[in-house]
Order: C-alpha cells, then sequence, then structure tokens
C-alpha cells in the first residue's frame, strides 16, 4: 500500500460496498489455505468493514450487490450487511458496469443536493472477474471525473477476490490508464483481497483515495 497523501475526515465520508454475486464467486480460491468461497472471504471483510464505520456514520452505509442484475441497499448497518449476505447466493454474470453507475450517480446527486456541507463518497468494489461490458464500466469512471474537482471528492477502491488472470489485467488498466482515455482525475485503485489480511478499515478507504 502507498502512503497516505491525502488525509480523509471518515466523520465527513459516504461509503459504499459494491459485492460481486456472479456465479464464480462460488469459487473457493479466495485465501491461500483457506476452505472459504469467494463470496464467504469477501462478507467477513465487508462486515468488519461496516461495523467499523458504523462509529462516524450513523446514517448507515450503501450496499450493491451485482451479478446479471444490480439492487441497491441504502444506509444499512453492519448487521444489515450480515443478512443481505445470506439472502443470496452466486449465479448469474458480472454487471459491475451498471452497479459502479448507480453508486456514482447516487452520491453526486447526495453532493449536489447538501452543497457545502457535502460529503467525500468512497466506493469499494468486491469483484473477482472482468465485467461484461468492460468499455462501458471504464467510460462511466471517466464520466464520473469530469463531474468532480478534486480526488479526494470520490475515490474507488476494487478489490480483487480470487485469482483469475484476465480480471487482474483489466483492473490493472483502470487503475494505469484511464488518463489516456481522458478522466480528469486518477480516483481508482486495485488491491487483492489477500492484501487486505493486515489493513484497517480506516487504511482500506485510505487506499481507495492515495493509490
Amino acid at each position: 500500500m502507498s502512503n497516505a497523501v491525502n488525509k480523509i475526515d471518515f466523520a465527513n465520508l459516504d461509503v459504499a460496498i459494491a459485492v460481486d454475486t456472479s456465479g464464480t464467486m462460488r469459487k473457493t480460491d479466495a485465501l491461500k489455505g483457506s476452505p472459504l468461497t469467494r463470496l464467504e472471504a469477501t462478507k467477513e471483510n465487508a462486515v468488519a468493514l461496516a461495523a467499523e464505520l458504523e462509529k462516524t456514520d450513523p446514517d448507515g452505509i450503501t450496499v450493491a450487490r451485482f451479478a446479471s442484475k444490480v439492487r441497491i441497499y441504502d444506509g444499512v448497518t453492519s448487521s444489515k450487511v450480515e443478512q443481505i449476505f445470506e439472502e443470496f447466493r452466486p449465479m448469474g454474470n458480472t454487471n459491475t458496469k451498471e452497479a459502479v453507475e448507480q453508486l456514482i450517480n447516487l452520491f453526486l446527486g447526495k453532493r449536489a443536493a447538501a452543497g457545502a456541507a457535502a460529503k467525500s463518497a468512497c466506493i469499494i468494489v468486491f469483484t473477482d472477474g472482468e465485467p461484461d461490458d468492460k468499455v462501458g464500466l471504464a467510460q462511466v469512471i471517466v464520466d464520473a471525473t469530469k463531474k468532480i474537482s478534486d480526488r479526494t471528492e470520490l475515490g474507488i477502491l476494487f478489490v480483487q477476490v480470487g485469482d483469475d488472470a484476465d480480471a487482474a489485467a483489466y483492473l490493472a488498466k483502470l487503475n494505469n490508464d484511464l488518463g489516456q482515455a481522458g478522466a480528469k482525475h486518477d480516483i481508482v485503485a486495485v488491491c487483492k483481497l489477500g492484501d487486505l489480511e493486515d489493513v484497517s478499515p480506516q487504511e482500506l478507504i485510505e487506499m481507495a483515495f492515495n493509490d
């Protein structure tokens, strides 16, 4: 993880967790030596993150789950996050583009309504594969960078779950190449689920704004 540059005010931050629930999330290669499925390993991290965020954001966080379709849960607690994971099983495709687009639009709408009291936004996406619409997802992020004035207003961290080589290559392009596609700010960071073993929730969020 890179050294923190942007200082994050956790009391002035909206956070969303987007969880890939496509069929491949049932594989068991999420963590070395662990019998957990990719989805089960993601759940441990998501619930822990939500529990920590409750301390500074009593209004709760936003959760999106995406496979072929997307569902958004806004203002949820850590106990609700755990319940959400119990309600679905891995199946379907990987509609990352729509999930990220909906979350960005939700946050930008909140910022516009809040005016001077607008909060920064962080989107953490747990995913194991390439999105169905690779070009579309990249364009959604590029467009978002043109609607903010500073890097600290929006950070997106993609956490790769599992060892899919194509997914790793695609996420690396999102991390490194969006400037060539017209992005105004570098708002994307990437890591692997296994890298989070000794990372606190605060450090995880800082990664989204400083990589």
